[in-house]
């Protein structure tokens, strides 16, 4: 069962991180939003984490933390989801600023950073319950490349 959750976590996270780079990257072609890509990137990580929060409680974690109510469940993970983008916008900027990297690329490199931080957040402090997925999956599928690979995909 929590190898099964992993999975699906994972799937929804690869399309909140398609989501999120989809509207990034179209968006900057509109010259404001390339001049301003820490406000886009926020509107981006803000349609990705309302997709993700949607099939994640719909189908991920479906009938776990039954006790709270959906805009409790919608409001933590909002809550953690913008604590991570903190992280997210320092590593996009300092990527961009410091280091001069792409834009597009800056922000892949952000998502990279935070997916697992997200995780642990909204794993241990939104569902609070016995059927999260074991940390010991997480250690034993980090030592596989090809997953690992797809536990990067996970998004917001």
């Amino acid at each position: 069962k929590s190898f099964q959750t992993l999975i699906q976590f994972s799937v929804v996270g690869a399309s909140g991180t398609l989501i999120n780079l989809s509207i990034f990257n179209a968006l900057m072609f509109i010259p404001f939003c390339h001049q301003h890509y820490l406000l886009t990137n926020l509107f981006s990580v803000l349609i990705a984490t309302s997709s993700n929060f949607y099939w994640n409680n719909r189908w991920t974690f479906k009938n776990q933390a039954s006790h709270k109510t959906m805009i409790k469940k919608y409001r933590q993970f909002f809550t953690i989801s913008f604590s991570v983008l903190a992280l997210n916008t320092i590593i996009l900027a300092t990527c961009v600023n410091q280091f001069a990297i792409n834009r597009r690329i800056a922000n892949i490199i952000a998502i990279g950073c935070c997916m697992f931080l997200n995780y642990l957040g909204i794993v241990y402090t939104l569902l609070a319950t016995n059927n999260a997925i074991d940390p010991d999956i997480i250690l034993a599928a980090s030592r596989d490349q090809e997953t690992l690979l797809n536990l990067k995909l996970m998004a917001y």
